[in-house]
């Protein structure tokens, strides 16, 4: 048995954060087949709820192997540091590429983007502007529908609305009703 030393806590944190990333990266794409015939939103709440703890043990893993190579520095060379540089790409690959689908699942999330890739000509009205617009049920609706800004002025598209002023700070705290 090991005692229990600065090496070991190391080491078992590393082994650990590398088992949650890789083991669960592995378990839940095998997964994902199974979760989609169950639901089309199940795979992505699963994968959201894989993100709180992979992300976390994926910067476990960046740490204690910074002080894995800082502890055994001296002993860095042949072959050793051949592996290492290649454990190091990988790392690198698996980061940028578990990173860059994140970001494409969010911006397909938020509308940005289609699920075969390609960009929408118009991007929705973030929530924060629908909000200042929105002061009950009946106006956000309309709130939402509003997809361009020009001259100073917002239209809002279908229904007949003439256009309304572009809401200034604090006009939230008034109800901004469409002109007849």
């Amino acid at each position: 048995m090991l005692g229990v030393s600065w090496d070991t806590i190391r080491l078992f944190l590393h082994v650990l954060a590398a088992t949650v990333w890789v083991g669960g990266q592995l378990t839940l794409a095998a997964l994902v087949p199974v979760l989609r015939r169950a639901g089309a939103t199940i795979p992505a709440a699963a994968a959201r709820r894989f993100s709180l703890v992979a992300w976390p043990a994926f910067g476990v893993l960046i740490l204690t192997g910074i002080w894995n190579v800082v502890a055994v520095r001296s002993r860095i060379s042949g072959q050793y540091e051949t592996t290492l540089i290649v454990k190091l790409v990988l790392v690198l690959i698996s980061g940028l590429t578990a990173a860059l689908h994140a970001r494409a699942r969010q911006e397909r999330a938020r509308g940005l983007r289609r699920p075969d890739g390609s960009q929408r000509a118009r991007r929705p009205v973030p929530r924060r502007a629908a909000r200042r617009l929105a002061c009950g049920p009946a106006e956000s609706a309309d709130a939402q529908r509003v997809r361009r800004v020009h001259d100073g002025v917002q239209a809002a598209p279908g229904r007949g609305h003439r256009a309304v002023p572009v809401p200034q700070p604090h006009d939230h705290l008034r109800v901004l009703r469409p002109r007849p």
